[in-house]
């Protein structure tokens, strides 16, 4: 099964400038929880966002990029969707983790949404592909206020409404 697992503001934007727009502490734990012993699946352009550009620790990590003989220790690079596809057959859960591109590349093979819902109208340049009434909201967290930036966030979890292709 793929989920995918992003924050994202009021318009459903992800970033600016090669940047994650946001930086919540109960967010990144959250991610860390959630995708831990997991496959992770994202683009270049995602590593390099990382510490140090380097996969993260305690999970799988497949890398796509469609740059020829790119390759990254300790991460899997793979140059197409189907090629992250096979790789993660047969496992339970597998996180799509970024960028904007790859989201959308996967939402038709994604049965889960943990998403981060910031409640501001931010500047962005990237946005998490627009998912309609295909997923059905099943959790939805109190509002919690992050002591560092001030911002109102909540955690939303989905489920699709009908079978993943």
């Amino acid at each position: 099964m793929f989920a995918a697992i992003a924050a994202v503001d009021e318009d459903l934007g992800l970033g600016i400038d090669g940047h994650l727009q946001f930086h919540i502490s109960d967010d990144l734990k959250r991610f860390r929880s959630l995708t831990k012993g997991h496959t992770v699946i994202y683009g270049r352009k995602t590593l390099e966002t990382f510490p140090g550009a380097k996969p993260l620790p305690g999970r799988r990590n497949i890398i796509l990029s469609r740059r020829p003989g790119f390759l990254v220790e300790g991460a899997e690079v793979v140059s197409s969707m189907e090629e992250a596809i096979a790789l993660c057959e047969g496992e339970e859960l597998t996180f799509v983790i970024g960028g904007a591109t790859v989201y959308k590349e996967f939402l038709p093979f994604t049965e889960a949404l943990y998403l981060t819902r910031v409640h501001v109208h931010a500047p962005h340049d990237v946005s998490f592909p627009s998912f309609g009434d295909s997923f059905e909201l099943i959790s939805e967290s109190e509002v919690y206020t992050d002591e560092k930036t001030g911002l109102a966030y909540q955690f939303l979890d989905y489920k699709k409404k009908g079978p993943a292709v």
